[in-house]
């Protein structure tokens, strides 16, 4: 089916299959660098912020409800050379986490903000003091965006972590703890926060091949006066990836990923983890090998061994308000290539001058659906292709678009130039439908979905970089 593309003033509609309509409006430009960075921060009494930094200091970008630029300000510090960490954005506010020197002494402070950009409040999260180098704090944020976590790892087995509630403006707990037997370098495998403010870092720690038996998961939490380990003996087998997330419905850290009883570099079969928060030692864990029927499905048109795959990752949870969820696992690889450039006429050397490209695979998505028990219930693959080369991939993947009633995964059919936008809709009993949605032909866009953000239950915004042009473009969904 062909679409109609009509054009009012800013705006541009698509028409839809099934009477199911996506508005998608395209925002003004912001000029941008290459080595510039910049980050969506979302949605705040009905207008998008977007920050960019700039090599001393950051800007700010406020959009109105049309995205139209409404305006732009400079972010204030008191020192003139500071680093932005990170943000957060709330319905009615929303801050900016920055990283500054006072008299030798390293500082992190949040800055609370209203939608016309003007400063609500501020507040130190933490004053490392004088150190010979300077911390590289990492924010990490709660699902709710009302709490986030400074981490810093101030040795290879210490770590230091402080909680901050951006509605109250004040410090829940500032905590260090040392780890035994672990490197913090080498070993953390991954950082969460839940909507309480408590803290879990997630360590793996691998052995040999011949003493296997010795694998583990190492849970620390860090809480408002609480510090508890939990060990998770892997039970003999290898790790190939795996993806936490804290259910705060079911009040619980659950983990998903892949594994092999052999081999560390291959995949031949899923794992679920549940540890409840108020019992941790009453944690489970269940492994259940992949059948062949769906292991020949994902492996497609392999060649090799058909009782594993590999060039995988985990690359989200979809957690269910019954305590269940669904690994989503996509299909990549990155391909360097060494390539003999001409010489230019110029050159008197005969030796020749190589280059290399690199070329990036996003393939297909692999559904696993998991009850409260760790029983897979369906296991379902959403096929696509994404190659491109020499661009991080940036345009690759796809978003992640959440109701009660479904998910929705968005993605570029194909990487170039103009795109069409294609989805598939994953319905609660597993059954998926795949539609095109979007044409973006003529409009100059190019659309980085794993950037994109929620902003309500039918509408997300996805950042385009094009060139030196950045915008953001809404898309909206008639009937959620």
């Amino acid at each position: 089916m062909k679409y109609r593309i009509l054009t009012i003033l800013t705006l541009m509609f698509f028409t839809a299959f099934h009477s199911q309509a996506q508005i998608a409006t395209i925002s003004d430009d912001i000029y941008i660098r290459n080595e510039e960075k910049f980050e969506v921060i979302g949605k705040v009494e009905g207008h998008f912020y977007i920050i960019k930094d700039l090599s001393e200091g950051a800007k700010l970008y406020c959009f109105n409800p049309f995205l139209k630029l409404e305006w732009e300000n400079d972010i204030v510090c008191e020192k003139k050379n500071f680093k932005v960490l990170g943000t957060v954005a709330r319905p009615d506010y929303f801050g900016v986490i920055i990283q500054f020197r006072r008299k030798g002494e390293n500082i992190v402070e949040f800055q609370k903000l209203d939608e016309t950009g003007a400063l609500i409040d501020k507040r130190i999260v933490k004053n490392y003091g004088r150190r010979t180098f300077a911390p590289k704090p990492i924010v990490i944020r709660s699902r709710d965006k009302r709490k986030f976590v400074i981490y810093n790892d101030r040795d290879d087995d210490f770590m230091e972590a402080v909680s901050f509630d951006t509605e109250r403006m004040e410090i829940m707990w500032d905590e260090g703890i040392t780890v035994n037997d672990i490197s913090l370098r080498n070993e953390l495998y991954q950082m969460i926060v839940n909507d309480k403010g408590s803290f879990f870092a997630v360590m793996y720690k691998e052995h040999s091949k011949s003493n296997r038996a010795k694998n583990k998961f190492l849970i620390y939490e860090i809480g408002n006066q609480k510090k508890s380990l939990t060990e998770i003996p892997f039970e003999g087998n290898m790790l190939y990836d795996v993806y936490f997330d804290y259910n705060n419905m079911s009040n619980a850290l659950v983990g998903a990923g892949l594994y092999d009883d052999r081999k560390m570099y291959r995949a031949s079969g899923t794992f679920h983890i549940n540890i409840p928060n108020a019992a941790p030692s009453d944690y489970t864990l269940e492994f259940q090998k992949i059948p062949s029927g769906t292991m020949s499905t994902i492996r497609g048109k392999e060649s090799d061994e058909n009782d594993s795959f590999n060039e995988a990752y985990v690359n989200e949870l979809i957690l269910k308000s019954d305590g269940g969820l669904v690994m989503v696992v996509e299909r990549f690889k990155k391909v360097t290539q060494a390539h003999t450039s001409p010489l230019p006429r110029t050159t008197q050397s005969r030796n020749p001058t190589y280059t290399a490209q690199a070329e990036y695979h996003y393939n297909d998505i692999i559904l696993f659906d998991y009850d409260t028990k760790g029983n897979v219930n369906y296991k379902e693959i959403l096929y696509k292709r994404q190659y491109s080369r020499d661009d991080g991939g940036r345009l690759s993947s796809f978003f992640l678009m959440k109701t009660p009633q479904k998910v929705r995964f968005i993605y570029n059919d194909e990487i170039k130039s103009n795109n069409k936008i294609s989805e598939y809709t994953l319905m609660r009993d597993g059954q998926n439908e795949r539609n095109a949605i979007l044409d973006t032909d003529g409009y100059d866009v190019h659309l980085m979905f794993k950037n994109g953000m929620q902003t309500s239950k039918n509408e997300f915004i996805v950042p385009s970089l094009k060139r030196k042009s950045l915008k953001l473009v809404r898309i909206t969904y008639g009937n959620g």
